[in-house]
């Protein structure tokens, strides 16, 4: 029996990692910290799962309104 079961034809890699190289992170989900339920500020992509790092708030763009 071959112990490449499972390895992916494109990326070589198991599990494979294709989707993750090609995702755009498009379908970006935001979970805001949530201080009753412990949650911590998060946010991670609904199409390839990735975690993502929380960009900084932009203060100018606050200062404006906008």
């Amino acid at each position: 029996m071959s112990d490449r079961i499972g390895i992916c034809e494109l990326c070589n890699e198991n599990p494979c990692t294709c989707l993750n190289i090609k995702c755009k992170h498009e379908n970006v989900e935001y979970q805001p910290e949530e201080l009753d339920t412990n949650a911590a500020e998060s946010m991670y992509c609904g199409d390839c799962g990735k975690d993502l790092e929380v960009p900084d708030q932009d203060w100018d763009l606050m200062r404006k309104g906008k």
